[in-house]
Parts: structure tokens; C-alpha cells; sequence
């Protein structure tokens, strides 16, 4: 059984936290000794998850900006702990590549590289996937990989393990009939890249013709003082709801009735697994690892970025029970192959490669 440091920024809700959450379990569950290293400590559902299932929780407590302090402090957590690997997300490869050593970094990129890191970070991260032996590059979706191996011009060979989830923890949808409300579900933090402003407008065209159509949005963000005040703005207040975020959507999720990522780039969704699991149809647009995922037309609907491409979908699926119930039992079928253990399984695979103990 292997040691392994997960090492992320902090334990907000999002995907790539979500993502750690699920694959530390998975691998204490499977015999394992994982901990995770934040670099602030926060306290979310994610943090009591970990502590539940008994991976062990450490907060470098950082500075805003370059703190020096934190290498030495990760140095002195990796010494005393002596991890078989250390496995980073988002933005802490730099920290983690300076205090490392000589120990195997495993480092998931969660987005497209173009946009998985800024400034010098980016130019730091690009010669370590180029040069760095001791650093291995792993992409959540084949979109991730090409993207990868043209931003940074890759030549080696990259792991590609997808995302995953829970999926026999999630509640499945027991009928498709429309009740009194549409209930149109969307999991996502409240940023721009979501497309929150087109989904409200999406929302105030299709309400014309649909009067007891609901949009949820599930999740906060920077954004989230923004939304709701074009949601007051164009009087859609009983309409579009922010739920913030939600503890249980495992049980949630099967409630609504069509799920939306109408995002302007994406990694490998874990949102989108997720709705799928629970058996819901879903749009989303084409773009990033989306297209693994969703199969157009057979368990989901691949669209444009443009609101027009989203009101016509969702239109379609309000239109037709048995289209509404095809693709989402068959959406339902496809998460099988996205759980949380076949995650741990894959990157099992990529820590022993790693350390030259391949199966």
C-alpha cells in the first residue's frame, strides 16, 4: 500500500475539489494512507467527507502572494511524512515541485491548459510537464490532452484518466412526466465561464411560453450578486433560484427534471457525471471533455454557446416524454463507466508506473 499527499489551494466546493474529495476516499477505502495539504483551511462538506472516511487534513496556513514560509513548511510536512507520491491540483506545482525533493509528483490538469494557469505559473508548469522527470502530467479528458500537448508543446507520453464520481451513492430519476413546474437544474460555482447571464435569458425567453419553468443554480461564487440582480432586474424572481451550495445533491439531483451546463470551456465536469448518474437529460455545450461524456443525441445534447442553441434544446426535451426519457436512462447507463473507483483504479496504474512498480 502506498503513502500519497494530495496537495491542493483550498477545499472550496468546485470540480477539481470535488475530484479530490471522491479520489481520496476511494483510495483510503482501498487500504491506502492518504492526506491532503491545503494551503488555507476552510471548512465545507468536502473537509468533513475527508475526515469521515479517515484521510488525515493539514492547512499550511499561506500568505497571499509568493510566501517563502509555505515551501519551507510543505519541505517539513513532506520530510516528517515521507509520501510514496504527491499528487497536485490547480495551482500548487510550483510550491510543491521547490520543496519535493526527490519524491514522484503526479499533477491533474482539472481545465484546458490555456487556461489551467496564468502568468509565470504557466511558464513555470509548461517546462516542468517539457522537462521534469520527476513531474507527470495527467489530463481529465482527451480535450485536456490535446490541448496540453499544443499549449505547452508535450511531446512525452500523458495519462489520460477521466474524472469520477460516486455513482452508486446517487438517487436516480423514478419517472419523467413533467409535474407542475419544469424543473431545470444547473451545478456550477458562479463565475463567467458557467455562462450564468445567458442561462437568466435563456430563462426570460422560454417563461413566455413555459410560465411555471424553474431554473436552479446550485453553487456560489463572485458572481452571485451580479446574477441575482439581473434575476431582479427582469422580474424572473420566481423563476431562477439560487440555492447556493447544497450538502445533498446526491439526493437532489433526481428532482429536477433537465440538467444544463451551457459552460464556455470545461475539463472533464463532474457536475455533468453527476446529473448523469442520477439519470437526468442533459444539455451541455461541445467543448472540452464534454464530448466524452455526452454521445449527441443518444444520452444528451451537445450545443453552441449561444442562448439560442439552449432554448431550442431545452424546448425539445419540455416537448417529447419519451425523447426526455431515452437519453437520460441512457445518460444513466454511461456514468457507470465514470465512478470514483475506477478513478482510484487508473491512477493506482499512474503512481506505480511512476515509481517503476507497474502491474
Amino acid at each position: 500500500m502506498m503513502k500519497i499527499m494530495q496537495v491542493i489551494p483550498v477545499l472550496d466546493i468546485g470540480g477539481a475539489e470535488t475530484m479530490l474529495c471522491n479520489l481520496s476516499c476511494e483510495l483510503q477505502k482501498m487500504g491506502h494512507n492518504v492526506m491532503v495539504v491545503t494551503y488555507y483551511e476552510r471548512e465545507s462538506s468536502l473537509e468533513y467527507k475527508l475526515k469521515k472516511n479517515g484521510v488525515k487534513l493539514y492547512s499550511l496556513d499561506k500568505k497571499v502572494g509568493f510566501d517563502i514560509k509555505t515551501i519551507r513548511k510543505l519541505k517539513n510536512l513532506i520530510n516528517e511524512e515521507k509520501p510514496d507520491i504527491i499528487h497536485t491540483h490547480l495551482h500548487v506545482l510550483p510550491y510543491v515541485w521547490l520543496a519535493s525533493g526527490k519524491t514522484k509528483i503526479i499533477h491533474t490538469l482539472h481545465s484546458i491548459a490555456q487556461k489551467e494557469q496564468s502568468g509565470i505559473g504557466k511558464i513555470i508548469c509548461g517546462w516542468l510537464y517539457r522537462n521534469s522527470h520527476k513531474c507527470i502530467p495527467v489530463a481529465i479528458s482527451f480535450g485536456v490532452y490535446e490541448s496540453l500537448k499544443i499549449e505547452h508543446r508535450v511531446k512525452r507520453d500523458i495519462p489520460v484518466v477521466e474524472n469520477g464520481v460516486p455513482v452508486e451513492n446517487i438517487i436516480s430519476k423514478e419517472s419523467y412526466v413533467l409535474n407542475d413546474y419544469i424543473e431545470i437544474y444547473h451545478v456550477g460555482r458562479i463565475v463567467p465561464l458557467k455562462n450564468h447571464e445567458m442561462m437568466v435569458e435563456a430563462c426570460e425567453k422560454l417563461v413566455e411560453e413555459y410560465p411555471t419553468i424553474r431554473f436552479h443554480f446550485f453553487g456560489e461564487g463572485p458572481d452571485s450578486k451580479k446574477i441575482s440582480k439581473m434575476i431582479e432586474d427582469r422580474r424572473l424572481e420566481d423563476n431562477v433560484l439560487l440555492e447556493g451550495t447544497h450538502s445533498t445533491l446526491e439526493s437532489e439531483l433526481c428532482r429536477g427534471d433537465i440538467f444544463i451546463l451551457p459552460s464556455e470551456y470545461e475539463g472533464m465536469p463532474m457536475s455533468l457525471i453527476e446529473a448523469m448518474a442520477a439519470g437526468l437529460p442533459c444539455v451541455a455545450t461541445n467543448v472540452g471533455g464534454v464530448p466524452d461524456l455526452i454521445d449527441d443525441g443518444k444520452n444528451g445534447i451537445l450545443i453552441r454557446r449561444n442562448i439560442d442553441s439552449l432554448v431550442d434544446a431545452i424546448k425539445m426535451l419540455i416537448e417529447n416524454l419519451s425523447f426526455r426519457e431515452t437519453i437520460g436512462k441512457a445518460a444513466k447507463e454511461k456514468s457507470v463507466l465514470f465512478s470514483s473507483k475506477t478513478m482510484a483504479e487508473k491512477y493506482i496504474e499512474v503512481y506505480l508506473k511512476s515509481l517503476g512498480k507497474e502491474n
